[in-house]
């Protein structure tokens, strides 16, 4: 194969799967804009979109490079397998993201104080005193 329709595909499939995971936050937005806990519920659901595209990001560019792989220049492949390890790599920071960010969903909806002005959840004694006696 010619080096540059290689490199096409390749763009392609980033491109098609960027798009994807862009609409995705976008219908986020759209999902939540009425919520009461917006953002944290907005962090959430756009760290699920980065989870989902990237791994399907992953697998097809996987499957991209196993399906060509006699095809390919030498010089090309490891092209292919860096930009390979940057996709896995940015899929083990959006895991990361998504179990942190859940775990701040978690924290501020059921919190011990959670209330619905979104004042962060302190950690304290159970009974405090209110003004002076």
């Amino acid at each position: 194969m010619d080096i540059l329709l290689e490199e096409n595909m390749v763009t392609a499939i980033y491109n098609t799967y960027k798009n994807r995971k862009e609409k995705c936050d976008y219908n986020c937005g759209q999902k939540f804009m009425n919520d009461k806990f917006l953002q944290p519920k907005l962090n959430v659901c756009k760290a699920n979109c980065d989870v989902i595209w990237e791994s399907q990001y992953v697998r097809e560019l996987q499957a991209y490079i196993s399906g060509n792989m006699s095809n390919l220049n030498s010089e090309y492949a490891t092209d292919l397998r860096k930009r390979l390890d940057i996709a896995k790599k940015r899929l083990y920071n959006s895991k990361a993201r998504l179990i942190k960010t859940r775990m701040m969903l978690n924290k501020v909806l059921y919190g011990r104080r959670a209330s619905m002005s979104m004042t962060p959840v302190k950690n304290g004694p159970a009974f405090e005193r209110i003004g002076t006696i």
